[in-house]
């Protein structure tokens, strides 16, 4: 009887401690509930991140932050896929829609985590750079010369309040001596020349060691990247002419372009060397992508790096797999190498389909290099 006692306790125990760890553990409705509450937050942030960003320029907006592996952030990627895309994407017909869409569905998911995401994008040129010593030197030294100018000036002017006075002496007397070979400054007139010759030798040195500096930067930037390099000519402003022709001066200009008649050898030795320079050259052959390859290229992509500068991450391009069902989109990507032209759309759009293509071509060495 005392061992049945016994083992009834312990049959007891076990059933409280299994009842203990099951109403710890959260069961498939608290799960399901969940769900249901993340699914209707990520709703609400995809439509405000379309409304936000649709028709916004790619290259202007926020960087996508970096995230961590987590159940949530696979349960969001799940109902992104399968209910929210699909009616996105039912009225999209062209690829910088999807490209878009990619983007608003990582803004979604960023803040449906309630991951902080930066309110505007980090470029090189928010860096300041640093000046060095001699640049420092000089423009100081320059600084100071145009300062006394601007006091001497005055004195010449007839300012002549104690203040004034004061510093246009003290200035005349440091600058009593133009040079060896000359003969004494004796009034303020000789002494304002020979700031101005010396404010000229300082700008030409500052603006001749500036090109100099600059040139070298080029030089090692070059032999140590050379795509940095032209990215860097690609990248630098362009100085853009305010001032617009009129109908009138555009009609004019053309039309001595185009309005004469021009006669041209078509017998020049140099257009015959060029056709034979090109002679054995044969057309490239059209041959259309399938789609097998761009998903082994799509996988080479790293996870956190972004391909281009519209800052969306391989992440994204992979594990948002609902745009690459749309059949019009794989045309478009799979469209063969007429994508290979400068096109508006491989500069601002889908940097994603830019790699493939340049992949693509490399491998069956259709260009020489990547760009």
């Amino acid at each position: 009887m005392q061992q049945e006692g016994s083992n009834n306790e312990i049959r007891d125990n076990g059933q409280s401690e299994q009842e203990q760890i099951e109403s710890e553990q959260p069961g498939v409705d608290d799960s399901n509930d969940q769900d249901t509450e993340i699914f209707g937050i990520l709703i609400t942030e995809m439509g405000r991140a379309y409304a936000e960003f649709d028709g916004t320029n790619p290259l202007e907006r926020p960087p996508l932050p970096k995230l961590k592996s987590s159940r949530k952030l696979a349960v969001v990627l799940c109902q992104l896929n399968k209910q929210i895309l699909p009616e996105y994407l039912a009225h999209s017909n062209c690829i910088e829609q999807l490209h878009t869409l990619i983007y608003c569905a990582a803004v979604a998911t960023v803040r449906t985590l309630g991951v902080k995401m930066p309110t505007q994008k980090i470029t090189e040129n928010s860096v300041k750079p640093i000046t060095p010593k001699w640049e420092k030197r000089l423009e100081r030294r320059t600084a100071e010369i145009r300062r006394d100018i601007g006091r001497l000036t005055q004195f010449t002017r007839g300012i002549t309040t104690r203040k004034v006075r004061k510093q246009a002496m003290e200035i005349m007397q440091r600058l009593h001596h133009h040079s060896h070979q000359d003969a004494t400054n004796i009034n303020e007139w000789q002494c304002l020349d020979t700031l101005k010759q010396k404010l000229s030798v300082y700008t030409q040195r500052l603006k001749r060691y500036k090109a100099s500096s600059h040139r070298k930067h080029d030089n090692a930037l070059f032999q140590r990247s050379e795509k940095a390099f032209y990215r860097k000519l690609s990248s630098e402003p362009q100085e853009k002419s305010k001032t617009v022709p009129t109908k009138d001066q555009v009609e004019e200009f053309w039309g001595k372009q185009f309005g004469s008649t021009a006669y041209y050898n078509k017998c020049a030795g140099w257009i015959t060397d060029e056709e034979a320079k090109s002679h054995y050259c044969n057309p490239m052959q059209y041959r259309a992508y399938t789609k097998q390859e761009i998903v082994d290229i799509v996988k080479q992509l790293h996870n956190w790096k972004a391909p281009g500068p519209d800052q969306i991450h391989g992440y994204w391009i992979k594990k948002l797999w609902y745009g690459c069902q749309d059949s019009e989109t794989i045309q478009h990507v799979t469209g063969g190498c007429q994508a290979f032209a400068p096109t508006d759309y491989k500069e601002r759009h889908d940097i994603a389909a830019k790699i493939i293509h340049q992949e693509l071509a490399y491998k069956f060495k259709l260009i020489e290099c990547k760009l």
